[in-house]
């Protein structure tokens, strides 16, 4: 059978675990890979939590062990839990630290799944929720071949998954693609990106919780600056933030996903704020 590239990205490991009722962590990670028989898709994992309980702090939780199914299979590992900042708040992680870095993908069975969260740690200062509570539990359908990337979005005591396929395409050479992910907490805003090098906004209209369609563009000839603002919406004031020497790849495809929470209903100031660049493909 003839595969793609994506359909040679790694798998992940699942197991046996926690019961959706109970409170203790499992201790086991028996890593199984699922063959590539036609029925199978894959996910990718950002964090985007901007939850304060616990308190969402650099290099802090929630760190999050992922589930398919009510905990019947573990995706992630006890000892690798998905944080915001360890390896960049993706799962699986990047295969280095550059943004060039392939970010790879965990194979999960195709059809209907639920995709949960259990959290693997509190925060010192933030007691609840308790290590092994559920924190969050969503209903998804996943098809087989596709890949898509899962962003663990929205705020508590409400934490959900957004999935949003990665429907790259072909890329010519002397190309590259890319989208805007926003998911800054703050719902009503709308961001875009604006690139230097080609002296205009590349994608806007990008609304909380959404993702633009990749878009092709040249690959630079020296390294890119890349703005991503806000445009409108009802949060206080107004917020950029800077992607400095960006240099892609010709047949690549990033994902550049805002993130992180505003601290109050009138504060301009935010929590975490930043970007995640995930390089799909």
């Amino acid at each position: 059978m003839k595969r793609n590239i994506f359909q040679w990205m790694m798998a992940g490991a699942f197991a046996a675990g926690l019961a959706a009722c109970d409170k203790s962590l499992p201790d086991n990670n028996i890593p199984q890979t699922y063959p590539d028989n036609g029925v199978t898709a894959y996910v990718k994992f950002i964090h985007a939590y901007a939850g304060k309980s616990p308190a969402l702090t650099t290099g802090a939780g929630p760190n999050v062990i992922l589930y398919l199914s009510d905990s019947t299979r573990r995706i992630n590992g006890v000892s690798s839990p998905l944080g915001f900042s360890g390896s960049g708040g993706q799962f699986p992680a990047p295969s280095t630290a550059t943004t060039n870095a392939r970010s790879w993908y965990t194979a999960l069975p195709s059809g209907p799944a639920t995709l949960m969260g259990v959290l693997a740690r509190v925060t010192a200062g933030a007691p609840t929720p308790a290590p092994g509570d559920t924190i969050f539990r969503s209903n998804v359908t996943l098809e087989a071949g596709k890949n898509y990337t899962a962003f663990l979005s929205d705020t508590m005591p409400t934490p959900s998954i957004t999935l949003i396929p990665d429907n790259v395409g072909t890329i010519p050479d002397g190309k590259y693609k890319i989208r805007l992910a926003n998911f800054l907490a703050w719902p009503g805003d709308i961001q875009e990106i604006y690139s230097t090098r080609e002296g205009r906004v590349i994608q806007g209209n990008i609304g909380y919780k959404t993702a633009g369609e990749f878009i092709e563009l040249n690959v630079p000839k020296i390294s890119d600056t890349l703005i991503i603002r806000k445009v409108s919406g009802p949060s206080p004031g107004t917020y950029t933030t800077t992607i400095n020497g960006f240099f892609p790849t010709g047949k690549r495809a990033y994902t550049i996903t805002t993130r992180g929470k505003q601290l109050t209903g009138t504060s301009t100031v935010f929590q975490n704020y930043g970007t995640v660049t995930t390089t799909n493909y």
